[in-house]
């Protein structure tokens, strides 16, 4: 029995017409290097090392914005944000 992208196909059994019962998945090829350039909008035709110090930074980057965001989601500065408008006193009689 050979597993394809969840799909199983019993090789052992007698041979069959399944055509329209089992449709093995097509098999695309995506060129990753190309796709990891565009997204660091870098040339394709950039260096290993080029592309790896592009990854670093990126990584850097992402890190630095995880921080903030958790800095900015506990304030280190507790007290309360108000402002007294209007006040009202009573007289005591």
């Amino acid at each position: 029995m050979i597993i394809t992208d969840h799909l199983f196909v019993d090789r052992s059994a007698p041979h069959r017409s399944t055509a329209g019962r089992y449709r093995l998945p097509m098999r695309t090829t995506i060129d990753w290097r190309a796709q990891i350039c565009q997204f660091l909008s870098l040339a394709p035709e950039s260096s290993d090392d080029v592309i790896m110090e592009a990854l670093e930074d990126a990584a850097e980057k992402l890190e630095e914005a995880d921080r903030l965001a958790t800095e900015e989601s506990h304030p280190y500065d507790l007290t309360p944000r108000y402002q007294v408008i209007h006040t009202v006193r009573c007289a005591v009689e």
